[in-house]
């Protein structure tokens, strides 16, 4: 017969002790896990639920106002200089059409196409 897997339930206060020594210095992950019998998954999900929060990973971003009021205005700058762009070669493409057609009609096109590269 088959024995049931052992099933380990760890008071709240055990778990912030655990938690304690490893955020004071005293042990490592690995130590806690060997001393104590614990996995590395479940030290890490203690961590997470009651350990220190810069130990979540978790990035704060902190800027000036003047530093956030210049990203705006670069990011408008940068958005009527890429319209700008896209006119121009809108226009661009446009009167190499114009000059293509013009020299289709002419009766010396040797002379004008030398003037003009292809695209």
């Amino acid at each position: 017969m088959r024995q049931a897997p052992i099933v380990k339930r760890y008071s709240e206060a055990f778990k912030k002790q655990i938690i304690s020594e490893y955020e004071e210095g005293k042990m490592t992950k690995l130590a806690i896990t060997n001393k104590y019998g614990l996995g590395g998954s479940t030290l890490n999900k203690w961590l997470v639920e009651f350990g220190k929060h810069e130990l979540l990973g978790i990035t704060i971003k902190v800027s000036m106002k003047k530093e956030v009021d210049e990203l705006k205005r670069v990011k408008e700058e940068n958005k009527k200089l890429k319209l700008a762009l896209a006119d121009m070669t809108i226009e661009n493409r446009l009167l190499q059409k114009e000059i293509q057609y013009r020299i289709s009609l002419t009766e010396q096109p040797q002379v004008l196409k030398k003037k003009i590269k292809p695209e």
